[in-house]
């Protein structure tokens, strides 16, 4: 499904997402917290996750527990291969 992204989060192309994790995404952006992607789990083999800032990832959670959803919480890190001066 396409979702239109929420004004403050400055996306001005539609979000293309999987159709059952529609009700996490929307319930993520109403909380404000921006999600980097998500998956649906593809049909079962994998477990269903969401992927969100780093900073984002507790009150993520708390989001899909209060909707009872199930879904995975992940975080993006950045890490360098090389340490940067």
């Amino acid at each position: 499904m396409e979702l239109t992204a929420p004004e403050w989060a400055g996306a001005t192309k539609p979000v293309c997402v999987d159709a059952c994790m529609v009700p996490v995404i929307e319930a993520l952006w109403a909380a404000r917290i921006w999600t980097l992607n998500c998956c649906c789990g593809h049909n079962g083999e994998f477990d269903r996750a969401v992927i969100v800032d780093r900073a984002d990832r507790k009150r993520a959670e708390e989001v899909i527990d209060r909707l009872g959803d199930g879904a995975n919480v992940g975080a993006w890190e950045l890490v360098w291969s090389k340490e940067r001066g």
